[in-house]
């Protein structure tokens, strides 16, 4: 029998998941902290709990997708927060991107209620989301990944275990910051002066038919548009909001 799925975290990303989960036939349980996000998802079936911690009680596998690492923590610990109700033998995972010192902050509390976590930030953009693409970098046990595999291959096509709780965001927040670096060099190596490559266009094509491509938008967007883009933030500042995760849990995460 499949499991009653609670879903916190409707954004880009959770929508999406949450769509390819009613339409696979999974009971599915929604919160937010804008309700109104969750009308599309309600109208196909999910219901709307008033709080994290009634759609914990009522949920066998809770899946987590946040902003960021507050939020995660209100949604778990703060008032009427799941971690009140979490069912003893349920799944949870999370797929936020957190540091890992919270993914296994996370694991310790669900050990001493009995729930099974997985740590299982994700990659593919909400393009992949929506065509249940994505892939998950797994942090957790064995065992509890064989058992939550059927539900990640409702919105995912590819999944790795990389090790123990917080495994996953460490990985996670690595290509993160190898993302950085290549977008960071993108833009000076398309628009250079004098020109690094005087065929724009054949620069471009090579580029993504190598291993320095990058999903998504700077893969296809000709290098004519990609010099109207703004320039980016300076990388060293890019590579602090990575850590940013970690220095609100005190911990820096093992890049």
């Amino acid at each position: 029998m499949k499991p009653a799925i609670g879903l916190i975290g409707l954004g880009l990303m959770g929508r999406p998941m949450g769509m390819n989960l009613l339409k696979a036939g999974y009971s599915l349980t929604v919160w937010n902290r804008t309700a109104s996000r969750a009308d599309e998802l309600v109208a196909a079936g999910a219901k709307l709990a008033k709080s994290p911690q009634e759609l914990a009680a009522n949920s066998e596998f809770l899946l987590t997708m946040v902003s960021d690492p507050p939020a995660l923590e209100e949604v778990l610990w703060g008032p009427s927060g799941a971690m009140q109700a979490i069912k003893t033998d349920s799944i949870y995972v999370d797929s936020s991107t957190i540091s890992p010192a919270l993914a296994r902050k996370i694991a310790a509390a669900c050990a001493e209620r009995g729930v099974r976590f997985l740590d299982a930030p994700v990659t593919g953009g909400d393009w992949g989301a929506k065509k249940g693409e994505l892939l998950f970098m797994i942090g957790g046990d064995a065992a509890t990944l064989k058992d939550a595999e059927p539900v990640l291959g409702v919105m995912g096509k590819k999944w790795f275990h990389l090790g123990p709780n917080g495994a996953g965001q460490t990985i996670k927040l690595a290509m993160n910051l190898i993302l950085a670096l290549q977008v960071d060099a993108l833009p000076a190596c398309s628009t250079s002066k004098p020109p690094i490559c005087s065929r724009a266009n054949t620069f471009r094509v090579s580029r993504c038919a190598s291993c320095t491509r990058i999903s998504g938008w700077h893969s296809t967007l000709p290098t004519s548009l990609v010099s109207l883009c703004p320039p980016l933030p300076p990388l060293a500042k890019r590579i602090t909001s990575l850590r940013a995760p970690a220095r609100k849990t005190s911990t820096t995460p093992p890049l």
